[in-house]
């Protein structure tokens, strides 16, 4: 298997880079909906969240809480993968315990102001202004670029067109 994973906060664009690369014929695995692969988790009993709050999640949820890659369901999916090449689109607190599955890994890059402008049109209620959500995730925005390039990913900015985005990614991975 040539496995990829495109990985970046929420609003950087990995899944309209995803649906594009399924245009090009490419298998595509949304992390994030792909059935058992991700979910909640409550930090402190491991336990899977089965019924989340009213959003925008509070503060004390958040802090307690982490969304996780069921380590299992990735090996599953990973195993009924043969040659072809795949992409694994979507992040989660604990990707980088899976980084060795990867050929390669992609971290998208935009600028907050960018970054909030996509997310509040698809959740309002979800991305609204002091929310704790939303303040963690611009924390992160302005983070992941080094963590990404530390962590030996390709950086990718994803302010450019999804078709540029694209292109510089299969690039990568085919020349």
């Amino acid at each position: 298997m040539s496995g990829y994973h495109i990985t970046g906060p929420s609003g950087s664009g990995k899944s309209h880079v995803g649906r594009e690369l399924e245009t090009r014929g490419f298998r595509v695995i949304e992390t994030d909906f792909t059935p058992g692969l991700s979910s909640w988790v409550n930090k402190a009993t491991n336990e899977k969240v089965t019924k989340l709050p009213p959003q925008p999640f509070p503060r004390e949820w958040v802090e307690a809480h982490a969304w996780l890659w069921d380590a299992l369901r990735l090996q599953e999916l990973i195993d009924e993968v043969d040659a072809e090449p795949v992409f694994f689109v979507g992040g989660a607190h604990n990707e980088k315990d899976f980084f060795y599955h990867f050929d390669k890994r992609f971290g998208l890059f935009v600028d907050t102001p960018t970054l909030v402008s996509r997310l509040r049109p698809r959740e309002p209620e979800r991305w609204i202004e002091g929310s704790a959500e939303l303040q963690n995730l611009i924390d992160w925005n302005e983070r992941s670029k080094g963590y990404n390039q530390e962590q030996g990913a390709i950086l990718v900015d994803s302010s450019l067109s999804v078709e540029v985005v694209a292109d510089t990614i299969l690039d990568h991975i085919q020349g």
